[in-house]
């Protein structure tokens, strides 16, 4: 049997509450980053084009992962870029073929 191990490393930031400024908003706050192993990464697949206009979730890269590390809002950092989780990791564990899959997880590029 195919026993899948993780081979890659990705910087994890989790969402954190953050102080409020001078306007009483919340800032956007990180916790330390988090070296978390991974199976892979790659372009979405594509069910995003297929779908009808505007269903679906808008990403930029797939994260393949053992397990739901993340939460939406997290920050992923994969070879230098800058990712936000959307939504949470979608659940391929229940697979009736003898071995747990793993979890894909949204990611959307962060620029500016």
């Amino acid at each position: 049997m195919l026993i899948m191990r993780p081979q890659k490393h990705v910087m994890h930031y989790r969402k954190a509450e953050g102080a409020q400024d001078e306007w009483g908003k919340k800032r956007k706050t990180f916790a330390p980053p988090v070296s978390t192993p991974v199976y892979a990464w790659a372009p979405p697949t594509p069910d995003i084009e297929i779908r009808d206009l505007g269903t679906g979730v808008k990403r930029d890269l797939d994260l393949y992962a053992p397990e739901p590390f993340c939460s939406p809002g997290d920050k992923i950092v994969i070879t230098g870029l800058e990712y936000t989780v959307i939504g949470w990791p979608e659940d391929y564990t229940n697979g009736p073929f003898g071995f747990t899959g793993g979890y894909r997880i949204n990611l959307k590029r962060v620029e500016g």
